[in-house]
């Protein structure tokens, strides 16, 4: 299965309409094409990704994003009258991320990110920096800050969302800032020996209780 759906309200309004985001991926666009899609399960689809580099540009060719496979998403999806959102990041991305969003690189790369989503038609971004540690949360807070700002530019005003298993209070300080803030509860830990597996970040505790390790 080529698309990953989360389901959440926005956090500005409890009662606002439901999303189900959908993360496409595009190493896997050539197995399940946009043609395929059931754009009726869907209220957006997030296009993964680009990565960060740390002189600010963007690096779409490490998850194979090709032009191609842009035009080809939001065409369709536009056709069926859905939102298509265009992430930044993924595992590992943390050390691209850093760099780009220094001081003297943050605005470049921001313009980067916004260019890549005039180019292609998409409604907006999803920021996925991993991991994200308390160290990143000064430059990530002016990162969001200063994308968030841009994309209000657009009409209509482009979406941000973000994809997070931590800094539960950064997220928590910013969440006005996003029209959507998505929790990765999805990982497994590894079935190692001795281990039990289970979500990384998970939101019940399904009454499992694990000793501690420290």
């Amino acid at each position: 299965m080529a698309i990953l759906a989360l389901v959440g309200a926005r956090p500005d309004n409890a009662h606002a309409a439901f999303w189900t985001a959908g993360y496409y991926p595009a190493y896997r666009q050539g197995y399940y094409p946009p043609s395929a899609i059931d754009f009726s399960a869907l209220t957006q689809v997030i296009h993964f990704s680009v990565m960060p580099q740390v002189d600010g540009t963007l690096d779409p060719t490490g998850n194979a994003l090709t032009s191609e496979d842009s035009v080809d998403l939001v065409s369709h999806a536009h056709a069926a009258g859905k939102q298509v959102l265009l992430c930044v990041g993924g595992a590992l991305s943390q050390a691209g991320f850093q760099g780009a969003t220094s001081d003297a690189i943050l605005t470049g790369f921001v313009n980067n990110l916004m260019n890549f989503v005039s180019t292609y038609g998409y409604d907006g971004v999803d920021v996925d920096w991993e991991p994200l540690e308390d160290s990143d949360v000064v430059p990530f807070t002016n990162f969001i800050n200063q994308l968030r700002a841009r994309l209000n530019s657009l009409t209509p005003h482009g979406l941000l969302t973000v994809a997070t298993a931590s800094q539960p209070g950064l997220f928590a300080s910013l969440q006005s800032t996003f029209d959507q803030i998505n929790l990765m509860t999805y990982d497994l830990a590894g079935p190692w020996p001795g281990w039990v597996t289970w979500f990384n970040s998970p939101i019940f505790d399904g009454g499992y209780r694990f000793p501690s390790t420290g």
